[in-house]
């Protein structure tokens, strides 16, 4: 028996690829990338118009962004109801223009809900975050 939890909602596409579709693809991943799209990725080809404007906000975010990736990524799972403390905290940390984190949590809560609604898995290679000890946490920073 099939346990329909696990599988995507929508089906990311699969090679052969559209020239078109190849071509987008090839633009959401690194240069000379040796592993296939995303399934994030191949979903969203799916609407390829949509795709191709989302594109230079989530590149720009991802690759040229002021914020160290792994407090980028920290943040991105911490925060989705923004206090006045965890702001305060923030901007006590971070310098104005650094502040582009409410953005960047903004786009990943877009990605997480699509990721959520269409059950997209996870890519079975990339890399986990390693359990750490738990620390004291800055005021106003919640789970």
């Amino acid at each position: 028996m099939v346990d329909v939890s696990t599988l995507p909602r929508i089906a990311p596409l699969e090679p052969p690829y559209e020239p078109a579709v190849e071509a987008m693809l090839e633009k959401w991943m690194p240069p000379g990338s040796a592993i296939e799209p995303l399934a994030l990725f191949r979903t969203l080809a799916v609407h390829d118009g949509l795709m191709g404007r989302m594109r230079p906000l989530g590149a720009g975010i991802l690759g040229h962004g002021r914020v160290e990736a792994r407090e980028r990524e920290i943040v991105i799972h911490r925060t989705c109801t923004l206090s006045a403390p965890l702001w305060s905290a923030l901007a006590d940390r971070y310098s104005e223009d650094q502040l582009e984190l409410v953005i960047i949590v903004g786009w990943y809560r877009l990605l997480s809900g699509v990721i959520n609604a269409v059950g997209i898995p996870r890519e079975p290679w990339a890399a986990r975050f390693p359990a750490r000890e738990r620390t004291a946490r800055p005021a106003g920073w919640t789970v």
